[in-house]
C-alpha cells in the first residue's frame, strides 16, 4: 500500500499534473496555474487519546499563491488503493491540521481543500460525509455539523473527462479505466509523456511488473535524444528489453515473458503477434506457435491455452508422495514447462 501511495505522490507532485487533476475533476475549468503552486507541508501534529503527540502525513499538498506570494489556498490530494469507511474523518483530521498550523503561524486564515482519488476498480462505496457515518439520535438531528469529502473514481471516469486532462494524468486515468474494462492497456496512444520515469514507476507498482522500471533508462535516453515518448514507445521498449543474445532456451523464455506481460495488460493476440515479430525477429508462424504453446499467470489465477482457447484456473495441484497437494500461487511459475502444452483432464 505504501509503495503505491509513493508512486502516485511522485507523479502528482509535479505542478502540471497537480493543477490538471484539480482543474479537470473538481473545478471543471482551468482555474489553477501550475506556476503558482508550491510545495506545502504534508505533516501535522495532533494529540492522541493517550495524551501523546502524534504525527500524521498527507499524500500531496500544495500552497496556491497569488502574484504577491501570499497563500490563498492549501490544496491536498489523498490517494486510496482501498476503500476506507472512515475517510471523511481522516480528511477532517488532515484539514484541521492545516488550519491549526495556520493559527500557530499567526497567519491570515485561508481555505483548505482536499480531494480523494479512488484508484480501486470499484465505485467508492464508503461514506462521503460525516453525517453518513454518525448514528444521530432523532432529537439531535439538524444540530450536528456535517463535513463532506470530494471523491473521484479514476477507473470510472467518462472518456470525455479523460480527454480533458492535459498532463500525464490522462494516461494514468486511461490506464486504470482500460485495466478495469479488460481492454488493451498498452494501446496505440500517441499522447506525449512529460514525466515518463514517474509514470513507469506508477505502472510498475500497480501491475506488479518490474519490466516498466527496467525500461526507464532506455526511455530516458530516447527522451534525451529528443524523441517524443508515448505508450507506443514504452511498448517497443518493453519488447526490446526482451531481446536476448544467447542460448535458444533463454531466447524462448524471454519471448514468453514478453507475451505474458502483454497478456496481463489485455493486449489482443493479433497485436501481440505483431509486436513479437517486430521486436524478436520471429516469423508469423513462429509467433503463433509461441501463443499456442504457453500459459500465463495473472494475480491468483493461471491461464492455460487448450487447443487454441484460454482456460482460467484458480487452483493448481501437484502430486506429492502419492497425494494431490494444492500449490501456492507464488510457486506456479516453477511448476510448468514452457515447452509443453497443458490441458485440463476431465
Amino acid at each position: 500500500m505504501a509503495e503505491k501511495d509513493l508512486a502516485e505522490k511522485k507523479l502528482e507532485d509535479y505542478g502540471d499534473v497537480f493543477a490538471d487533476i484539480y482543474n479537470t475533476l473538481l473545478f471543471e475549468k482551468q482555474l489553477l496555474v501550475p506556476e503558482q503552486l508550491f510545495a506545502g507541508s504534508t505533516e501535522s501534529i495532533y494529540k492522541s487519546a493517550k495524551d501523546q503527540w502524534k504525527e500524521q502525513r498527507r499524500d500531496t499538498v500544495k500552497e496556491y499563491m497569488n502574484c504577491m506570494n501570499l497563500t490563498i489556498a492549501t490544496l491536498g490530494i489523498e490517494n486510496q488503493s482501498s476503500i476506507d469507511e472512515n475517510e471523511p474523518i481522516r480528511v477532517m483530521g488532515y484539514d484541521y491540521g492545516s488550519y491549526r498550523q495556520q493559527i500557530a503561524d499567526e497567519k491570515k486564515l485561508h481555505p483548505v481543500i482536499t480531494i480523494v482519488l479512488n484508484f480501486t476498480d470499484k465505485i467508492w462505496s464508503g461514506k462521503k460525509s460525516l453525517l453518513e457515518l454518525l448514528d444521530i439520535p432523532s432529537n439531535f438531528e439538524g444540530f450536528v455539523q456535517d463535513y463532506k469529502i470530494n471523491v473521484f473514481d479514476i477507473a470510472y471516469l467518462e472518456d470525455e473527462t479523460i480527454e480533458t486532462f492535459t498532463s500525464d494524468f490522462k494516461l494514468v486515468s486511461r490506464f486504470f479505466k482500460n485495466k478495469r474494462l479488460g481492454l488493451d492497456a498498452m494501446n496505440d496512444d500517441t499522447t506525449e509523456m512529460k514525466h515518463p520515469e514517474e509514470l513507469m514507476e506508477l505502472l510498475s507498482v500497480f501491475t506488479g511488473d518490474s519490466s516498466y522500471e527496467k525500461v526507464i533508462p532506455e526511455i530516458l535516453e530516447r527522451k534525451k535524444k529528443g524523441e517524443v515518448i508515448t505508450m507506443c514507445t514504452v511498448a517497443q521498449g518493453l519488447m526490446e528489453k526482451g531481446r536476448i543474445e544467447g542460448s535458444s532456451e533463454q531466447f524462448r523464455k524471454d519471448v514468453i515473458n514478453s507475451i505474458n506481460m502483454l497478456k496481463e495488460l489485455n493486449v489482443d493476440e493479433d497485436r501481440i503477434i505483431e509486436l513479437i515479430i517486430k521486436n524478436h525477429g520471429l516469423t508469423t508462424e513462429e509467433a503463433k506457435d509461441f501463443l499456442n504453446t504457453m500459459q500465463y499467470q495473472k494475480g491468483n489465477e493461471i491461464f492455460i491455452k487448450n487447443n487454441g482457447t484460454w482456460t482460467q484456473y484458480s487452483k493448481v495441484y501437484k502430486k506429492v508422495n502419492g497425494s494431490w497437494v494444492e500449490q501456492a500461487s507464488s510457486t506456479w511459475a516453477t511448476l510448468f514447462n514452457t515447452n509443453t502444452n497443458y490441458r485440463k483432464m476431465e
